[in-house]
Formats: structure tokens, C-alpha cells, sequence
């Protein structure tokens, strides 16, 4: 890029000398360099709308933005995934993540997935940034828990519970009723944690007996998730 720049300098510095004693190869030649300059700036564009639509690309695999047509403003959410368990009880988590623009209300963003819309329950101006985790067939194990608890390339980090849900169901073969509970935990997050998580090489956790990891798709979602937030935390 630099080198291109340098010759584009160099051809619009020639130019009027060239002009001023009408060689007429050189004047030629001149001609020929702005063409080319010309073909080299319209690359750079294509460079640079292509990288843009990769990115859009890339992120359009682990997020949704979408925008109020009342209040014009933007909320990105992820796609719900499963945690990958290495030690508990084995059944199935689901988060989702989710941030908001300063001013939303509750519940102003439709459904994504199997999971609920991720709320809470006291808006905040500045930007929210929430972790759903959802547990569909629990014994109830979820309820309490005060903060989940990460370890982000050997240090420690505690995201606070904000607000837990619970719906009893029922399952079972025959007689035999095992009462289950669908539970929701709303975890809160902030701008400083979703960098250093989407810059992580290993993230673990735990909660009530039961232990993960993080998976590749986790990493990348985490890291598409920093990129739409870079202006923010600038």
C-alpha cells in the first residue's frame, strides 16, 4: 500500500515538468503511469469492498443485527449454543448472547431460537451486554447460583447473575413422572470482559458441579461478537 502511494506521489510530481518541456515520449510515458495509477486506485477499492464483505460474512454466521424501525436502535444477538460439558451431570446448556443500544426497553427484540429474548429487568444508559444460559430439562439446580464463574486463560472471571427463571414440566415412560425444570439464568457482562474473552486461548468454567469448556465456534463467536463492538469500547 505504501509503495503504491509513494508511486502515485511520484507520477503527479513528474507530470508538470513533463508538460513544460513537451518531450513528447516522456509526455507519453506520463500518460501511460496515470493510467495505470488510476487502475491501481479502483484495485484498492475492490481490496477494500471485498475485505469489508468478508467480515460481513463472517459475522453474519454467528450474529443478527437488527434495528428498531421506531427507535432506530441496533441490537445484536448470537445464535444459541450448546456448552460443551466435561464433568456433571449430562445434559444440555444453551447461551445465547445479546447486547442493546442505551435506551431499550424490555422485550423490544423478537425471539431467536429455541431460547428466550434476553432481558433486563433494569435498563442501564450505557451499552447491556447479556449471556442467556439455559438449562431445558434441569432438576433445579440453577437457582442458586449468584454468578457464573470462568476461567479465562488461568485467571479468574465472575459474570453476576441478573435475574433467574424457572418452569416446571413433566416427563417420563409410563408411571413413572420425573419432575424437571426449565431454568434460565440472565448473566451480565461488560465491554472489557467480551475483549478479553474473544482474545482467550482457554476458557473454562463451572457451576453447581457441573464443568465446561469452550469449543472453537465458542472463540469465534466470542471474536465476531469484540469486532461489532470495537467502536464502543474505543
Amino acid at each position: 500500500m505504501k509503495k503504491i502511494l509513494c508511486f502515485l506521489t511520484l507520477s503527479l510530481m513528474v507530470t508538470p515538468l513533463a508538460r513544460a518541456g513537451q518531450n513528447p515520449t516522456l509526455v507519453e510515458q506520463i500518460d501511460q503511469l496515470k493510467a495505470e495509477n488510476q487502475q491501481l486506485r479502483q484495485q484498492i477499492i475492490q481490496l477494500q469492498e471485498q475485505k469489508q464483505q468478508a467480515i460481513a460474512q463472517k459475522q453474519a454466521v454467528y450474529l443478527v443485527k437488527t434495528v428498531d424501525k421506531t427507535t432506530h436502535l441496533t441490537t445484536i444477538r448470537s445464535y444459541e449454543r450448546a456448552l460443551t460439558i466435561t464433568h456433571g451431570r449430562k445434559q444440555r446448556y444453551w447461551y445465547q448472547i445479546q447486547t442493546r443500544a442505551p435506551g431499550s426497553t424490555p422485550g423490544s427484540v423478537p425471539q431467536s431460537g429455541p431460547g428466550d429474548t434476553l432481558q433486563n429487568a433494569n435498563p442501564s444508559p450505557s451499552v447491556e451486554i447479556q449471556m442467556q444460559l439455559r438449562a431445558p430439562t434441569s432438576q433445579g439446580q440453577l437457582g442458586q447460583i449468584k454468578k457464573l464463574m470462568l476461567e479465562v486463560d488461568g485467571q479468574k472471571m465472575a459474570l453476576p447473575v441478573i435475574k433467574h427463571t424457572a418452569r416446571r414440566r413433566r416427563s417420563g415412560v409410563g408411571r413413572t413422572k420425573v419432575r424437571l425444570v426449565n431454568e434460565t439464568l440472565i448473566l451480565k457482562l461488560t465491554i472489557a470482559q467480551v475483549v478479553q474473552l474473544s482474545q482467550a486461548k482457554t476458557v473454562t468454567g463451572q457451576f453447581s458441579g457441573t464443568r465446561f469448556r469452550w469449543a472453537r465456534e465458542d472463540y469465534n463467536l466470542f471474536r465476531a461478537l469484540a469486532v461489532e463492538l470495537a467502536p464502543v469500547s474505543q
